[in-house]
């Protein structure tokens, strides 16, 4: 799909994101989501928050993946997901849109359909708070679940707002999730196996990366691993995916071309990567400074943050509205 993007206001941006996000406009009576931490022997930290109308609360327990230690971890809105150093990929948390890769045990066919692939104009306050407590109701998936993966071997992982990216050894990527952006950026609609979760690339995946509704992987030349194209897709309000319209298949961003890619992030509506030199490129929303341009406006193509070029950035992490480096 071809379609134009467009500067959103504060209040569209806000409005956007509780329909992608599932939440209604107003606190509901209860909302469960799950935190993650990483400890040092390799536990998974988790944390539940609970929003009533009286505030939130926390609960802190501790997960432990049975098999193998875990290497690598990535929370979406309400899911997680974990590989482990032998390869095995584990999920849990909401299931509504496919995100874990599988049904829950006991569970059912999903009835409820995601505030996010309805016509936002036919929807109403008061249908939000309905289908949130009808997703109250969804058996979730609690503790840790193996996601069988066939003879492929997860080497990364990443979490969208309800939508998973899995980097398999040899640079195969999948999809699974909420599509309703096009952020899986694959053909088949319809999964029956592992092998229809395979993202349109033809060319090896090195890195992923995901913002609340679009997706970002770099890959490279096997022969030349200097040689590194980022590809986009799914949502793009203000330009996340460094062009002026929405895909979703895999596209190239320009703008990078000479430079070695070797690490991306996504936020809400704006979009991170860092060269082989340390270099910071930012692009998408500006809005609250977020791109650390040093201005508030859009970015349709990658621009590199000048103000840190003294600086090596090693790491880039995006939240939904803010950036945080480390160097």
């Amino acid at each position: 799909m071809e379609l134009s993007a467009k500067d959103f206001t504060e209040e569209e941006e806000m409005e956007s994101f509780q329909r992608a996000t599932c939440t209604s406009p107003r606190p509901s009576r209860l909302c469960r989501r799950t935190l993650l931490g990483l400890e040092q022997d390799t536990i998974i930290l988790s944390l539940s928050l609970m929003m009533d109308s009286y505030g939130p609360g926390v609960e802190i327990t501790k997960v432990s993946l049975v098999e193998a230690p875990s290497f690598q971890i990535a929370l979406g809105w309400g899911h997680a997901l974990a590989c482990t150093t032998d390869g095995k990929l584990y999920s849990w948390g909401y299931p509504v849109n496919g995100q874990l890769g599988y049904v829950p045990k006991d569970g059912h066919a999903f009835e409820i359909q995601s505030i996010s692939t309805v016509n936002p104009e036919k929807q109403s306050a008061e249908s939000y708070d309905d289908d949130l407590e009808q997703e109250l109701n969804v058996l979730c998936q609690w503790e840790p679940q193996l996601v069988p993966l066939g003879d492929l071997e997860a080497v990364g992982v990443s979490c969208g707002d309800d939508h998973s990216l899995v980097l398999c050894r040899g640079g195969i990527l999948l999809s699974f999730g909420d599509n309703s952006y096009g952020q899986l950026g694959r053909i088949k609609k319809k999964t029956i196996s592992v092998k229809d979760w395979r993202v349109d690339l033809e060319t090896c995946v090195t890195y992923i990366g995901s913002g609340l509704g679009h997706s970002l992987a770099i890959c490279c030349d096997n022969k030349k691993d200097e040689d590194t194209t980022l590809f986009s897709w799914g949502w793009n309000a203000a330009f996340q995916l460094g062009r002026t319209t929405v895909n979703d298949r895999p596209l190239h961003v320009e703008g990078l071309e000479g430079h070695h890619i070797c690490h991306v992030d996504g936020g809400r509506v704006h979009s991170v990567a860092i060269d082989g030199e340390g270099g910071l490129w930012t692009w998408g929303s500006g809005k609250n400074g977020r791109l650390g341009l040093g201005s508030f406006g859009d970015e349709q193509q990658p621009c590199q943050v000048e103000s840190i070029q003294d600086f090596k950035v090693q790491q880039a992490v995006c939240g939904f509205d803010h950036t945080i480096i480390l160097v």
